[in-house]
């Protein structure tokens, strides 16, 4: 799947914009800039869990606990998904994306359902670190 920068690239400005009034996120390293952040909800099996998900520029996949911000953002980090060349974003619908590892897969369901953005974004960046996409 082909991805244009200008998608990229208007993504990453309509995400900073969002998150210029935000607080900064204790987990980012100096200059370290989010790309893509949104509410999730996780769903691991039968039960589903409020998360917040993070894309920043280095690469990294960032997951935490939905926090009291008004945004979600805030809460505790639950885990870093591995970026490499095996990672593969997967459309599942409207609403619903997976990010599958060679370790494991994680479900979202984005409750705006802005799935498809998730995946071209990750594509995107998967292209620029790696030369690949799914």
């Amino acid at each position: 799947m082909h991805v244009c920068k200008s998608h990229y690239l208007y993504a990453a400005l309509y995400c900073s914009t969002l998150l210029n009034n935000t607080k900064r996120v204790p987990h980012l390293y100096p200059n370290e800039s989010i790309l893509r952040a949104g509410k999730v909800v996780r769903r691991p099996g039968f039960f589903s869990k409020k998360r917040y998900l993070i894309l920043t520029n280095r690469p990294r996949l960032l997951y935490m606990d939905e926090g009291k911000e008004a945004d979600g953002s805030g809460g505790k980090l639950r885990c870093e998904i591995g970026w490499t060349p095996q990672l593969l974003p997967e459309l599942k619908g409207k609403s619903v994306f997976c990010i599958h590892t060679p370790q494991k897969s994680y479900t979202f369901d984005d409750p705006e359902g802005h799935a498809q953005e998730w995946v071209n974004t990750i594509n995107t960046m998967l292209v620029d670190s790696f030369g690949v996409a799914a």
